[in-house]
C-alpha cells in the first residue's frame, strides 16, 4: 500500500480488474489543482467586471447585455472544460507499472512497465515550487521520445517513490541472478550392488522419478520454472527475461 501518502483532491480509486493479481497501488493522483487556477481566475475577473458594468449602467442598450453574457460564458465554458479534463486524468503508480489516463471523449492509457523505465526527471520553475507542482518526464527503454506529465502533484516527492520501486526491483533481480540455485539436502549415493539408474525398479508403492525431475543436489527443473514465473509475476523478471530462461531449463531436459 502507498509508502509515501501524496494526497489528492479527490481520490482516484483504479478499478480493480485493471490490476495484475497481488498488484499495489503505491500512489493515484489526478492533476494539481494549479490546471485549473487559469480558467477559474478569468472567471471571476469576467464575473466582477460583468457586475461592476451592470451597477454603473443599469439601464445599458440590449447589445451591452449580450456582450456582458459572451464576456462572462467564455471564461466559464473554458473552466467546464478544463474540469471535465481534470476529472477524467490520473496518474497511477503500482509495484509493477505506471499508468497514466488522459482525455474526455478521446481516451489515452499509458501502461508501462517499471523496469523499462530508464531516467526520471522532474521540472519546476519557481512559482511551481511555490506551489508543489511540476512535469515529471519519464524516458523509457527502447523509445526515442519521453512520457512526459505535467501538472503532477508534488512531483519530486513522486520521483523518489518511483526511485525507491525502480532500486527494489533491481536488487530483486540481482540476488536471483547471483543467488545459487540449490538446495542443502544431501544426495544418497547408491549401493555399488544396484542395477544401473535406468535399470532400477523402485519398490512397490513407490513413485519413479524421472531424470528431468531429478536434480543432482539441485531444485528440480518443474521448482525452478514455478520460481521464473512467480519472479514474473512480480515484474522483476520481463518477459523476453522470463523465456529465456525457460528455454535454457527446458534445453536440460
Amino acid at each position: 500500500m502507498p509508502e509515501t501518502p501524496l494526497g489528492t483532491l479527490s481520490r482516484v480509486p483504479i478499478a480493480r480488474d485493471q490490476l495484475d493479481a497481488e498488484e499495489d497501488v503505491l500512489v493515484d493522483l489526478r492533476p494539481h489543482w494549479a490546471y485549473l487556477s487559469g480558467p477559474v481566475a478569468l472567471s471571476l475577473a469576467a464575473v466582477a467586471a460583468a457586475l461592476i458594468v451592470q451597477n454603473q449602467y443599469p439601464n445599458a442598450p440590449q447589445f451591452v447585455q449580450i456582450v456582458l453574457a459572451v464576456m462572462v460564458g467564455l471564461p466559464v465554458l473554458w473552466l467546464i472544460a478544463r474540469v471535465a479534463k481534470w476529472l477524467s486524468t490520473s496518474l497511477v503508480v503500482t509495484d509493477r507499472r505506471l499508468i497514466f489516463r488522459s482525455g474526455v471523449f478521446g481516451r489515452r492509457v499509458v501502461q508501462l512497465r517499471l523496469q523499462r523505465i530508464v531516467d526520471i526527471h522532474c521540472n519546476q520553475s519557481l512559482l511551481e515550487r511555490v506551489v508543489g507542482t511540476g512535469r515529471l518526464v519519464v524516458e523509457v527503454e527502447g523509445e526515442e521520445g519521453a512520457l512526459t506529465v505535467e501538472d503532477v502533484r508534488r512531483p519530486r516527492a513522486l520521483q523518489r517513490v518511483l526511485t525507491r520501486q525502480l532500486d527494489d526491483i533491481d536488487r530483486a533481480r540481482s540476488s536471483y541472478r547471483t543467488e545459487p540455485q540449490f538446495d542443502d539436502r544431501p544426495v544418497a549415493r547408491a549401493p555399488e550392488s544396484l542395477p544401473p539408474a535406468d535399470e532400477y525398479t523402485p519398490p512397490r508403492g513407490t513413485k519413479r522419478v524421472s531424470r528431468s525431475e531429478r536434480g543432482s543436489g539441485s531444485q528440480t527443473v518443474s521448482e525452478q520454472l514455478i520460481e521464473l514465473d512467480q519472479l514474473r509475476r512480480r515484474g522483476i523478471l520481463t518477459e523476453i527475461e522470463f523465456a529465456t530462461k525457460k528455454s535454457e531449463l527446458l534445453d536440460r531436459l
